[in-house]
């Protein structure tokens, strides 16, 4: 069988029946003007050594037509440039004018059927390789390459493209040349004619009809193979090459981050630097108008910057108290991560400059912290994996350095968590159960393991963070406080150091302020430290200690005012307290109503002079203000130091600190959207 068949007599038997059908088909497909092979138009040489090239230029001569009389060329008598030349004019020619018109006749030749079944049936190959990219060809070499590809698959002698199948199939010979089947049959059936033997048009190597084998290919193109190599190692170099450059890429992107980085740092230094100075000029005028107030003999009080950058001028001071006067500037704006988020309680870190604002997204259920540097004045809050189920209601930071860096955060969902903050990111080292949603917080001033939490129901646990499973010791205020403590909630706690390195718990209530019994003398009751007030009942919301000072800072309110107390605080070791270990220092009165549980601020720092002072600091809700009066000064009513705008809302919680004697002292504001950081001088 032909065209794949299975095999059933000897090659040459196929063969010459496959030259059979050739020759019989061949009558049918002959045209005039395909008659004139492309040897007819060479022009021969006579070549004295060889007969047969005579005796074939004469016959082709006389031949004209289908029949040939003429002797049969002798393909030996063809010189080899005459042949080459011959090629490369008819592919010049030919190529580009009728490249079209050949594919169409390809296109004709598949749909009358001559393409072989068998071969159409074959599956397809798999696809090439890729291979890497190679830069990009002029279009002079395309032009050329394209006709040295005509010419790779095109027949020597008609120089017709080979098809895979019809008059055009490509066959092979013995020696492996190539043709298309019409010319080869016509080729021996001239050399039958003139009787003599065949031979390959190529090398002259005798063939006959069984040396005629059809090739099963989909295409056949000759190619270079040294171009080939050349180009393939070519493109490995480049490939090698581009990724030496991917990796210069990549570093000098890193060199670009960290210059960056670096400007951005140096951008921050500058601004720094800037304010710093803003400050000194702030100051040296602060100096001078005390100074020409001195001389002058005048009473003119001192004006200090609000964070829109006017001028407010505080109360009037006498002679004596007009000396100190802090000067306060703006440092930064921090605003809440999200639209939607709020923000309630605010704490300053004690080792390191950060402060930390309780931060809530009730939509998505988020109840975290948001961490602010001081020092990076733009830089956006960072919010800390979520702690708790419910809202925080207080937190803060272990006052020791030797201990690891903790926070303790008191939450609604009737759980403490002691965060760790120190060595990558934040996670929850501890989390304490508790009979009831948690209100407040405080460390031990004296021992690192200790904490305690005041919750609902007049509750306050103390916990060993070694042995966090369970309480260490509960006080029950409804159970064991006097007759005034009720169910209301710990709104907050002061632990206040004793003698002995003993540690005493200032809690307060709805109504008042309790010294808590030592936990060896549970059956004590509690000791009610702020006297009873006359109608309006009022409710104390916020304690403040400041250890510097030895003072405590009781918040009160009212139907109409907010009254702040703040009394000596020196307990000893025993129970009750001494009269003198708990007095009445000063009493500040504010006609304000307060609808939110705001929270003020007393707080100490060492100026440039070497002294201590005393601020306590509170918003004021009906004006908008934060308002700060001299906490250091004696006297029964302290006078007020500055009244800044506050136009961020009105101020939920205030903290303020120093790091070192003498150094940074900064004070922080908290309204639902924002914190506002404010450097004191």
């Amino acid at each position: 069988m032909e065209d794949g068949g299975v095999a059933t007599s000897s090659p040459a038997a196929r063969s010459a029946r496959g030259l059979e059908e050739l020759e019989e088909g061949e009558g049918e497909e002959e045209e005039g003007e395909r008659e004139q092979l492309v040897w007819e138009r060479i022009p021969m040489q006579r070549n004295s050594e060889s007969a047969m090239s005579t005796e074939w230029a004469e016959s082709e001569a006389g031949a004209g037509g289908d029949t040939d009389d003429g002797d049969g060329a002798q393909p030996n008598s063809l010189q080899a440039p005459q042949l080459q030349r011959a090629r490369s004019a008819e592919c010049t020619s030919g190529s580009v004018a009728g490249a079209a018109a050949k594919r169409q006749r390809l296109a004709h030749a598949a749909s009358e059927g001559e393409v072989d079944d068998d071969f159409a049936e074959r599956p397809r190959p798999a696809p090439p390789v890729a291979m890497p990219p190679v830069p990009p060809i002029p279009p002079a070499q395309q032009q050329q390459e394209a006709e040295a590809d005509d010419e790779r698959s095109t027949c020597p002698v008609c120089m017709e493209r080979w098809t895979t199948g019809g008059a055009t199939r490509v066959v092979s010979l013995r020696c492996g040349h190539l043709f298309c089947k019409r010319c080869i049959a016509r080729w021996m059936r001239r050399a039958a004619q003139t009787r003599r033997r065949a031979r390959c048009p190529e090398c002259a190597q005798p063939v006959g009809k069984g040396d005629v084998r059809p090739i099963f290919a989909r295409s056949i193109s000759a190619v270079d193979g040294e171009q080939l190599q050349r180009a393939q190692s070519e493109s490995r170099r480049l490939a090698e090459r581009a990724a030496e450059l991917q990796v210069q890429l990549g570093m000098l992107e890193t060199r670009y981050a960290a210059m960056c980085a670096n400007s951005s740092r140096l951008g921050a230094e500058l601004a720094e630097a800037a304010d710093r100075a803003a400050w000194l000029e702030a100051e040296n005028a602060a100096l001078a108008a005390r100074l020409a107030e001195k001389r002058g003999g005048g009473s003119a009080g001192n004006q200090n910057e609000s964070d829109d950058g006017q001028k407010d001028a505080s109360d009037d001071a006498s002679d004596s108290d007009s000396a100190f006067r802090p000067v306060v500037r703006l440092r930064a704006t921090h605003r809440s991560p999200a639209a939607d988020g709020a923000m309630r309680r605010l704490t300053l870190h004690p080792h390191t400059h950060t402060a930390y604002a309780t931060y809530s997204r009730r939509a998505q259920q988020l109840h975290t912290l948001a961490q602010i540097d001081i020092h990076e004045t733009r830089a956006a809050p960072l919010v800390l994996p979520p702690l708790h189920s419910a809202e925080i209601r207080a937190a803060e930071p272990s006052p020791h350095a030797a201990a690891p860096r903790y926070m303790l955060t008191a939450s609604t969902d009737r759980t403490a968590a002691v965060v760790a903050l120190a060595g990558g990111a934040p996670n929850v080292a501890a989390r304490l159960a508790l009979p009831a949603p948690a209100w407040s917080c405080a460390w031990d001033p004296a021992a690192p393991a200790l904490c305690y939490v005041g919750a609902a129901r007049g509750l306050v646990l103390a916990f060993d963070l070694r042995h966090p499973a369970r309480a260490l010791h509960v006080w029950d205020g409804p159970r064991h406080g006097a007759a005034a403590v009720d169910f209301s909630p710990v709104a907050s706690i002061a632990a206040v150091p004793s003698g002995a390195g003993a540690t005493r718990l200032v809690v307060a209530n709805a109504a008042h302020a309790y010294a808590l019994p030592p936990p060896d003398a549970d059956a004590d009751p509690w000791i009610q430290l702020t006297p009873d007030a006359a109608a309006p009942r009022r409710a104390c919301f916020a304690l403040s200690y400041d250890a510097a000072l030895g003072c405590v800072a009781a918040s009160f309110r009212s139907a109409a005012a907010l009254e702040h107390e703040l009394y000596a605080a020196g307990f000893a070791s025993a129970a009750p307290p001494a009269p003198d270990a708990w007095r009445l220092r000063q009493r500040l009165a504010v006609a304000s109503r307060q609808t939110m549980w705001a929270r003020p601020a007393l707080f100490s720092y060492v100026d440039a002079q070497r002294v201590r002072r005393g601020l306590f600091c509170a918003g004021v809700e009906a004006s908008q203000t934060l308002r700060a009066w001299d906490a250091g000064a004696p006297g029964p009513a302290p006078r007020v130091l500055l009244d800044l705008p506050h136009d961020a809302g009105p101020v939920l919680d205030v903290r303020g600190f120093q790091w070192a004697p003498g150094g940074q002292t900064v004070l922080a504001t908290l309204t639902q959207a924002a914190v506002r950081i404010y450097d004191v001088r």
